[in-house]
């Protein structure tokens, strides 16, 4: 770490029990969501007259959240979903951690007999959300939320005697000040090796927003 560098290490882990109920062809779904934040915060701070101090905390938290959902199938062709991720807010004396609620709809059809089209769309209220350490200014606003953020995905998954291959893309708004799309390419595939066994691989391109400012003054 050099002089006037900053190290951020915030990790989120989490635990969602669900509950399921079916009725026809319509399904209803609740989950409740466990959120355990493990973080670090590391900084050289050099002043012309005081020199050098490094600053460390490190520390955890925890919040909760939820989910509610509904899946209506049409005809056994074609399916419709749709769920609500509740927001979630905590904090301690060092971090703040402020999550959006996100809104998604889900649409599956089957093309062909095996081959299935999937499509999502998701709403992301991230404006003003994000993590944030207190006496840490966020200058370039990477941390926080400057807009919320819309995403889209599509892909194809293909089922043929014991194997499975699919194809897929997603594009998400940056919702930091600089803007513009990140782009995730996914190819993957399984192998059912019995009833209760398989394997599966899944390689993922990602391609994110250019981010450049002048800091110099």
């Amino acid at each position: 770490l050099n002089p006037n560098e900053v190290r951020l290490q915030p990790i989120l882990l989490s635990l969602t029990p669900s509950l399921a109920y079916r009725w026809g062809s319509l399904s209803l779904g609740v989950s409740l969501e466990y959120l355990y934040a493990d973080y670090g915060f590391d900084q050289i701070q050099c002043r012309p007259t005081a020199g050098c101090e490094e600053i460390q905390l490190e520390g955890q938290n925890h919040g909760w959240s939820g989910n509610l959902s509904a899946t209506w199938q049409f005809s056994g062709r074609v399916a419709v979903a749709l769920s609500h991720q509740l927001p979630s807010d905590f904090h301690d004396e060092s971090l703040q951690v402020a999550l959006p609620a996100i809104t998604r709809v889900y649409l599956s059809a089957l093309m062909m007999e095996g081959l299935h089209w999937h499509h999502s769309y998701s709403y992301s209220q991230w404006k003003d959300k994000g993590m944030s350490f207190v006496g840490y200014p966020d200058n370039l606003e990477l941390l926080i939320g400057q807009k919320n953020s819309h995403r889209y995905a599509t892909g194809l998954d293909y089922e043929f005697n014991q194997w499975r291959v699919g194809l897929g893309f997603s594009v998400d708004q940056a919702i930091d000040s600089f803007g513009g799309y990140d782009y995730r390419y996914r190819v993957g595939g399984g192998w059912q090796l019995a009833e209760r066994w398989s394997v599966d691989f899944t390689y993922m391109y990602e391609q994110y927003a250019g981010k450049s400012a002048d800091i110099g003054g």
